[in-house]
């Protein structure tokens, strides 16, 4: 068997280990289609540069999750097969001014055809590209993701995220569906997979007992105090 290290700076290639467990945990295979226009993409330096890192990167998920994860790459050209195909699943066309248009971007697909995309890889979004990888790789594996339960005194914490709120409440919503805690609660959602606790409003000798027990049942909890 051969073995691959890993030399460059900061750890280009070497996975996470969450995202290693995810693909390892993944309970069905995922399918994923890696979108690039490489005639296009050629006359861009920092695209082509880019494009060879996503594809390495696709390779090491592969090289961890095996026959879990399949991986296609497609070229699509104008007025093809290929083409209707990515642009019904979203991926997003740049005009770049020439002739062609540049599609440059992922899709992923599981078993019961749900589809999920990254409709435009940014090489300015490289520090961010194993997290939003697996980020969707897990969306797929788990179509219903993890409910995240909060309690706080803050504004910026309160509300499900998914318009307003502090950037972490709202970066979470894209992974998790968060659910505020109102603060004059009388027991703790029985749905709840997380308790994310972020300087909380004051608490009667109750609610204490209800997060304690919480944490007894499940011991997951994130809490931010002051």
């Amino acid at each position: 068997d051969g073995a691959r290290h890993d030399f460059t700076e900061g750890g280009l290639y070497t996975l996470a280990d969450g995202t290693k467990n995810s693909l390892r945990g993944l309970a069905e295979p995922v399918d994923l289609t890696f979108v690039y226009t490489r005639r296009v993409g050629q006359d861009y330096p920092a695209i082509r540069a880019y494009a060879a890192r996503v594809r390495e990167l696709l390779q090491a998920y592969k090289g961890v999750a095996g026959y879990r994860l399949q991986i296609r790459e497609i070229d699509p050209s104008p007025f093809s097969r290929e083409e209707d195909e990515v642009i019904d699943a979203g991926i997003s066309a740049i005009e770049t001014g020439g002739s062609d248009p540049l599609y440059f971007g992922l899709i992923g697909r599981n078993r019961v055809d749900d589809v999920r995309v990254i409709p435009f890889l940014s090489p300015d979004s490289e520090s961010t590209l194993e997290y939003d990888l697996t980020r969707l790789i897990t969306r797929l594996d788990q179509p219903d993701p993890p409910v995240v339960t909060v309690l706080s005194s803050l504004r910026g914490m309160q509300g499900d995220g998914r318009e307003d709120g502090y950037f972490i409440l709202r970066e979470a919503a894209k992974s998790f569906q968060m659910q505020p805690l109102p603060a004059d609660f009388v027991s703790i959602p029985e749905n709840a997979d997380v308790l994310f606790i972020a300087h909380p409003p004051e608490l009667t000798e109750y609610q204490l007992y209800l997060i304690d027990q919480y944490l007894l049942r499940t011991g997951r909890a994130l809490i931010l105090l002051d």
